[in-house]
């Protein structure tokens, strides 16, 4: 399942060859039957990516692979863009949703911020998210995703955090 997904997302970023990539992405995403499309997926058409968690932390990794190898998103086609454009706009949702759980709240902090156009939208998400009404696992996501920028806002936003009373981590 899972284990699976991420080896051959790792082998096709490895590899560099951005039609590799995108056929890859493609075959993954598209024909799981994941798409924000719950209400009509049966329990036969349910797969391993029908785990959000598991589809946030897989693109999460694919994302890393294809910054780390320097190859930018644009290389990819269209199609394989609005897959992960769709997967990006659910983990916001969820980020931002009370009602979805802890676990499954922090995976998908690991997808904010990628998004130049979404960027101030997704480090106003994290920085409300590092209010005490949030779980520490949670806060603790936010922190480690934050770690990850050397954009002076995302020091902004971990410093708001730490004002008197607010951040548990």
């Amino acid at each position: 399942g899972e284990k699976l997904v991420q080896a051959v997302l790792g082998q096709a970023i490895a590899m560099g060859n951005a039609e590799t990539i995108n056929q890859v992405i493609i075959s993954i995403w598209q024909n799981s039957q994941w798409r924000d499309n719950e209400s009509s997926r049966s329990v036969s058409q349910q797969n391993v990516l029908s785990d959000d968690r598991v589809r946030f932390s897989s693109l999460a990794l694919a994302l890393d692979g294809l910054a780390m190898r320097g190859l930018p998103l644009n290389e990819l086609s269209e199609h394989a863009r609005q897959l992960i454009d769709e997967v990006m706009q659910s983990a916001r949702r969820i980020a931002a949703d009370q009602n979805a759980t802890t676990a499954l709240r922090a995976v998908s902090v690991r997808l904010l911020g990628r998004e130049p156009v979404a960027k101030k939208a997704d480090f106003e998400l994290m920085q409300s998210l590092l209010a005490p009404r949030s779980a520490a696992v949670l806060q603790a996501a936010v922190v480690t995703r934050l770690a990850q920028f050397s954009d002076h806002r995302a020091a902004e936003v971990l410093l708001s955090g730490w004002q008197i009373g607010r951040a548990h981590v």
